[in-house]
C-alpha cells in the first residue's frame, strides 16, 4: 500500500473520528516516481478518490508513464547514466543496505559459482555491461523467506538491475519487468476521476 493512499486513509479516518471537524479538501502533488505513485493511486481509486477520501485534484511533474521504456534510457551511456543514475543508485543502495542489514538474516548458502551473474535477471530488463560474472562468492540475505543477492544489489550500475535485484523480490514481483508493467501509471490514467494536471518535458 502506497504512502499516498495511507495518508489519505488516515485523513479520512481522522474525519470520521471527529464529526464536528470540517473535512478539508485534499490536493496531491508528486515529482518523478512520486508523480507515478500519485497518478497510479488516483487511477486505482477512481471516483472514490473524492467520495471516500475527499481528494479534489492533483498536479504532478515529470511522471514516468511507462517505467519499462524509461529504464533503458536511464541505463544508456551518457549523461543519464554517468550523472543521474550514478547518484540515484548511490542513495538507493544505501537505503537497501540499511534495510537488509537491520531487518534481514544472512542466508546459510552464500557462495555461488557464477549462477547469479548480475546481467541474468530472470527475463527482466538487463544491461550487458553490468556486474562481475567471474563467479566470486555472493552474500545472500533472507527477508520474509525470500533469498536476496546482497552483492548483486551493491554492484548494480543501472536502475534496471537494482530493481530486479532488490525492488522486485522484496515487494513480491517476479522481475523488474513485472514490476514496471504492474506499476506504471500510464496503465491507470483512464481511471482518474478528479482534475489532474501533468507537466512533463517534451523530451522526457
Amino acid at each position: 500500500e502506497s504512502d499516498t493512499r495511507r495518508l489519505t486513509k488516515q485523513h479520512h479516518d481522522d474525519d470520521e473520528d471527529n464529526d464536528d471537524q470540517q473535512r478539508w479538501p485534499i490536493y496531491l502533488s508528486g515529482f518523478s516516481l512520486g508523480a507515478n505513485v500519485v497518478l497510479k493511486t488516483l487511477g486505482e481509486l477512481g471516483t472514490t478518490a473524492q467520495t471516500t477520501y475527499n481528494i479534489r485534484g492533483a498536479t504532478v511533474t515529470g511522471a514516468p508513464f511507462d517505467l519499462e521504456r524509461c529504464s533503458p534510457a536511464l541505463g544508456a551511456p551518457g549523461f543519464n547514466r554517468e550523472v543521474y543514475t550514478a547518484n540515484f543508485l548511490r542513495t538507493l543502495k544505501a537505503k537497501a543496505r540499511y534495510g537488509l542489514d537491520r531487518f534481514c538474516t544472512v542466508d546459510s548458502t552464500t557462495t555461488t559459482t557464477g549462477d547469479d551473474d548480475v546481467d541474468d535477471i530472470g527475463g527482466g530488463i538487463s544491461d550487458d555491461t553490468n556486474g562481475d560474472s567471474s563467479g566470486s562468492s555472493s552474500i545472500r540475505k533472507t527477508v520474509d523467506g525470500i533469498s536476496i543477492n546482497y552483492d548483486r544489489i551493491q554492484s548494480a550500475n543501472t536502475i534496471a538491475v537494482f530493481d530486479d535485484a532488490f525492488i522486485a523480490p522484496v515487494f513480491g514481483f517476479d522481475s523488474n519487468l513485472d514490476y514496471y508493467r504492474k506499476c506504471s501509471c500510464g496503465y491507470f490514467l483512464d481511471g482518474i476521476a478528479v482534475p489532474t494536471l501533468v507537466i512533463n518535458a517534451a523530451d522526457d
